[in-house]
This record gives C-alpha cells, sequence and structure tokens, in this order.
C-alpha cells in the first residue's frame, strides 16, 4: 500500500478537478482528507483519491447528481462494514447477506431510475427526429433549393 499523502492542489491535478471541487466534496461529505497539517493544510492518501475518481465516473458515466451519489457512497461504506463483520464472524452471516441484498436493490433501483429517464428523454428526441425527417419528406426539392 502507497503511503503517500497529496496536498489539495496536488491530488485535484491527480484526479482533474479543482482544489475548489474537493473542498466542496468535503462540504457535500463525500469525501475527506485522511488528515491535515499542523497548519491545517489538508493531505489526501490514495485511498481517497481513489474515491474521488470513483464519484467523478458515478458523475459522468451514470449521469447521478451529487445526492445520488452521496447515496451510493453511503450504501457502499455500508456494504463495506458488512463485509467486515462477516468475514470476522461478529455479524451473523444469513443477517449480513439480508443487509447485503437490501442495499445492493437500494442501488439497482436508482440506476435504473436513471436509465428509465436517460430512456425517456432518448423517446423524446426520437420522436423529434421523426417529426423533422417528416418535415423534410413533405418539402418539395424547390422549396429546398429557394432557402
Amino acid at each position: 500500500m502507497n503511503n503517500t499523502l497529496f496536498s489539495i492542489g496536488e491530488a485535484a491535478k491527480q484526479i482533474g478537478v479543482s482544489t475548489r471541487t474537493l473542498r466542496y466534496y468535503e462540504e457535500m461529505e463525500l469525501l475527506a482528507p485522511c488528515s491535515h497539517t499542523a497548519g491545517g493544510t489538508r493531505r489526501y492518501s490514495s485511498e481517497e483519491i481513489a474515491r474521488c475518481q470513483h464519484i467523478r465516473n458515478l458523475h459522468t458515466m451514470l449521469g447521478l447528481h451529487l445526492d445520488e451519489i452521496k447515496t451510493m457512497l453511503q450504501i457502499e461504506d455500508q456494504l463495506e462494514k458488512i463485509k467486515t463483520a462477516y468475514k470476522t464472524g461478529t455479524k451473523l452471516k444469513n443477517n449480513a447477506i439480508a443487509e447485503a441484498l437490501e442495499l445492493n436493490l437500494t442501488q439497482r433501483n436508482l440506476i435504473k431510475d436513471k436509465i428509465s429517464h436517460l430512456q425517456t428523454f432518448l423517446d423524446e428526441l426520437e420522436e423529434k427526429a421523426k417529426l423533422w425527417q417528416s418535415k423534410i419528406s413533405k418539402t418539395s426539392p424547390n422549396d429546398v433549393k429557394k432557402k
């Protein structure tokens, strides 16, 4: 495991975001620096950088907004705790599995909802394209040349 700590500027540059974005993610409780220097400078480990990259992927690839991302991250954190408890035997295995399945269902429903919204938007665009195509078909070649 890499023990290198990065300043907020170094972390932001590595991730491809602004330092303001990292501060905002901290304010939204999506990300927290692993430590601070005596002078109060934020320090980020490779784990926080990976989490921030995951946040960016959830936003850019799935189109999740920050509240949805927060929910996803909270579920992932809870699943990690369940996994640890399951492995150490501090949680009844059936209870751990049931809880993990419930959290997984919440994640799946969030993604299904996003897909449904995207499909609705795509359907609307397809309808507009058909409408425009029908208008082109109804336009005579002479009308097109006049424009």
